[in-house]
């Protein structure tokens, strides 16, 4: 059982193998493998539970034909090994977007809803996270609230952009846990000496993770968007808001090809410039300010992406910016 559950771990680790990859996990799900096993697995699942856990399957996701069936696979492969007993348990943790865009999966999703619990991360949930982790680290702060944690640990106010630290560094994130950990890792890395992590430490960190971030954001879609980065350079030095006006202008002439887009132009110029709004949108690496008729109290006024606010529509949106965590990278101008 365990030699299985270990290969199952091996196809989640192994997405690039695609061909040799698919045949296994075509044996894997069917559970044929296990299948003389699975008297004796019901016997011993009578005394014991057994909860497995599966994560981290957005790392290296690449959004390809073969990782969408890879991963529509293991939900089955999950799905059966669920039904053998009550006492053993498989759980998946996967990106809501993920989900979402993979049709193998959503077609099957009102077979399984019931199964499935949706955890919404917002500033929130984001900063009770890490001041658990920063109360592991200083149990003396185990009594304050998350800011207060947060605060003993990193200047409150970030003086040369107006903004508290929190604020600052949550903002450059997609409001996932690993990015939050991934940026306040990087602090911790320049951090020299002080009470605190200053500006000087955020910003030295910051430099390396929007590089990280926009080669994260290329690679994940490396395959259905080529060269993404040949196509953001358009923006490199320019200013991070525009108005719609502005953007559709800049996209245009880069879809008509008086803007080098170097080895993205091979699908870039066969693109409708709306439809490249649509899709820098779509991924993340624009942000829309929600129009007064389409926001509430607490939209109201703000840049939204599209992990925020999923359904919205672009034409009636006239105001946009660069999510500010490519910002320093593509060094854009506030």
């Amino acid at each position: 059982m365990f030699a299985y559950l270990k290969r199952l771990e091996g196809i989640k680790l192994g997405i690039n193998e695609s061909m040799q990859k698919t045949r296994d996990l075509q044996a894997l799900y069917s559970l044929e493998e296990i299948k003389d096993l699975l008297p004796s697995l019901r016997k011993i699942l009578e005394k014991l539970r057994i909860k497995v856990f599966i994560d981290e399957l957005d790392k290296g996701w690449d959004n390809s034909e073969d990782a969408k069936y890879f991963l529509a696979g293991l939900f089955q492969a999950a799905q059966k090994l669920n039904l053998i007993s009550s006492n053993l348990k498989v759980y998946i943790s996967i990106r809501q977007e993920l989900f979402d865009n993979i049709p193998q999966i959503y077609e099957d999703a009102q077979k399984i809803r019931e199964d499935v619990e949706v955890i919404r991360w917002g500033k929130a949930e984001l900063l009770e996270l890490i001041g658990l982790r920063i109360a592991h680290c200083f149990p003396e702060l185990q009594p304050q609230d998350g800011i207060r944690r947060w605060n003993a640990v990193f200047a409150a106010h970030l003086p040369s952009h107006k903004e508290d630290s929190v604020d600052y560094i949550i903002n450059r994130t997609q409001l996932r846990p690993r990015e939050l950990l991934q940026f306040c890792k990087l602090c911790v890395e320049f951090y020299v000496e002080g009470k605190r992590i200053e500006e000087g430490t955020i910003t030295a960190a910051e430099e390396v993770f929007s590089e990280q971030k926009i080669k994260d954001l290329a690679a994940e879609y490396r395959f259905k968007y080529p060269h993404l980065l040949d196509l953001f350079e358009i923006f490199r030095g320019r200013k991070q808001h525009f108005e719609k006006d502005e953007l559709e202008y800049l996209l245009l002439a880069a879809a008509c090809g008086e803007l080098d887009v170097d080895r993205a132009a091979e699908w870039v110029t066969e693109v409708d410039y709306l439809d490249l709004k649509k899709i820098l949108w779509n991924i993340g690496f624009l942000k829309a300010k929600i129009p007064k008729q389409m926001s509430n109290s607490t939209t109201k006024g703000v840049y939204l992406g599209h992990y925020e606010m999923p359904t919205i529509n672009l034409e009636n949106v006239q105001y946009f910016t660069v999510h500010p965590a490519f910002c320093y990278f593509l060094s854009l101008k506030p």
